[in-house]
């Protein structure tokens, strides 16, 4: 009964989830082409290239989470509510310390590089400086709430959680079509607009997570409590190793793309992320449904149960990228004349590049998750480091010579590097064998992608030329990639659970 329970509390999370990505996926695209269109190609890249300072605080709250997480799910299923506040408040007084330090940091160093490092048009130097500052202050109470945040995902709360952040992208939605009725600095006031949403968003995360949980109250005696305090940081260090790559591979990327085509490159670079970002979110949001589960059950000591887990999430995981991915990859020039107004060269092909990227990071996500959850991290995330970081070296190797196709080809292979450190690992730790995880993943996701190909080499005779004939490409690409998923993809006891799944459902209709 407890498995049954977990797998339709996961379920449930996971589809809730996806109707609310869903609609923020569409917010989002109407809230970049009003932004492009009314910022204009310069003004947008330099956002996308001070913003992601924004993306950089993101980065580290996702370190510090994800930290959290583990520790909360773990004493969850242990159902020690004092230690639970123990871990709370020990990553609590961690959270007031870490944003002073990166405020500092982050405020000379980047003033620094506005002035005298960034390619920016001198008129603008000045309105770029007040961009980045807006930010980092956004970014300052980001960094607070993250405890708060990661209590509702630690405790599932996946569709409250998801709920505020769609709140988020609704503001930022509404802001962007504002935009057109000013006649000021539209930059400046974008800027303010997706803080001042960050801002709301991490306030509405604390309020909720106070109200919940009464392990959320402070307590002045368990800051910085050695053992967890101590097992934090030093989980947290490992992670932000790994992560360092990640923030490596997209925040460096921006800034080589800056220094080697300029802003208006950074512009197709910040559209081609928000494209993949999106197409990604789908999975990233089956992870986010079924990580605590994983924690709770190694917590508990279940390791065949989270095993098993494990595999599932990483089937439904690649999946729901070919479905949402593919459908994207293969329309995307008609997708973005449809999208923006004037699209910015390159844009295409570093979507399709990065959605590929993508398409190779979910080979792993499940049993990711597990060596995350027995904490064997740090040769791990040492090699990720090094892996993401080659997307910035390879550049300098002669892929500058294939202009923007050769950054998306050098994040392709940063991540394909990655991923078999992975693979390695999981069999190093887990005790699984490579030859079976390629036969049971790698082998299926790829007859799978090949089929999905074939299908749409075939639909292509029908001549793409309005609207209605790119749903309906889109819809075919979608079922079918569906149906190829589910027959090759999922094993049998897998398809059985399903099929057994509706029938007592239908069954149970029927009584009524």
């Amino acid at each position: 009964m407890v498995m049954i329970s977990d797998a339709k509390r996961i379920a449930v999370n996971t589809v809730m989830s996806y109707i609310v990505s869903l609609v923020s996926l569409g917010l989002v695209l109407f809230s970049s082409r009003w932004a492009l269109a009314e910022l204009g190609e310069v003004d947008f890249g330099l956002y996308s290239l001070i913003g992601s300072v924004l993306t950089i605080v993101v980065f580290l709250n996702a370190i510090l989470s994800r930290g959290d997480a583990r520790f909360f799910a773990i004493e969850l299923g242990q159902e020690d509510e004092d230690k639970l506040s123990r871990v709370f408040n020990s990553s609590f007084s961690i959270h007031i310390v870490m944003p002073v330090i990166v405020f500092v940091l982050f405020f000379f160093v980047v003033e620094y590089l506005i002035i005298h490092y960034f390619v920016i048009p001198p008129d603008r130097i000045t309105t770029t400086q007040w961009v980045f500052r807006i930010t980092l202050l956004a970014s300052f109470v980001s960094m607070i709430a993250v405890p708060y945040s990661t209590l509702l995902i630690a405790n599932q709360q996946i569709i409250l959680y998801s709920l505020i952040l769609l709140l988020q992208t609704f503001n930022i939605f509404l802001g962007s079509y504002l935009l057109r009725y000013y006649d000021g600095d539209k930059l400046l006031l974008f800027t303010l607009i997706v803080a001042l949403a960050h801002i709301l968003s991490n306030i509405i995360q604390i309020v909720v997570s106070r109200c919940k949980y009464r392990y959320s109250e402070i307590h002045l005696k368990y800051f910085f409590e050695k053992t967890y305090t101590k097992a934090l940081i030093k989980f947290s260090f490992w992670n932000m190793v790994g992560d360092f790559g990640h923030l490596v591979r997209t925040q460096g990327v921006s800034i080589i793309v800056n220094l080697l085509y300029g802003p208006t490159a950074n512009a197709a670079l910040g559209i081609a992320n928000q494209v993949s970002m999106q197409t990604s979110q789908l999975t990233n949001t089956l992870s986010s449904a079924s990580s605590p589960e994983v924690y709770k059950r190694v917590g508990q000591n279940r390791m065949t149960d989270a095993n098993r887990l494990a595999y599932y999430t990483t089937r439904i995981g690649i999946a729901l990228m070919l479905m949402f991915s593919v459908p994207v990859m293969f329309n995307i020039d008609y997708i973005l004349q449809l999208w923006l107004e004037n699209v910015p060269e390159g844009t295409n092909i570093l979507c399709v590049c990065f959605i590929i990227m993508f398409l190779v990071e979910k080979t792993v996500i499940g049993h990711y998750v597990m060596l995350v959850a027995i904490n064997k991290i740090s040769v791990v995330q040492t090699f990720i480091f090094l892996s993401y970081s080659m997307s910035v070296v390879l550049p300098f190797w002669g892929f500058d010579h294939f202009g923007l196709l050769g950054i998306g080809l050098s994040c392709i292979l940063s991540m394909l590097l990655s991923r078999g450190v992975i693979l390695y690992y999981v069999r190093k730790y887990l005790f699984i064998s490579l030859g079976d995880y390629v036969k049971i993943i790698i082998i299926p996701y790829g007859i799978s992608l090949l089929l999905i190909c074939c299908g749409y080499y075939a639909y292509s005779f029908v001549n793409v030329c309005n609207i209605f004939d790119l749903i309906g490409m889109c819809i075919f690409l979608l079922l079918f990639a569906g149906m190829v998923s589910y027959r090759i993809i999922f094993s049998r006891s897998d398809r059985e659970r399903v099929f057994n799944s509706i029938q007592r459902r239908l069954f149970a209709r029927r009584r009524l």
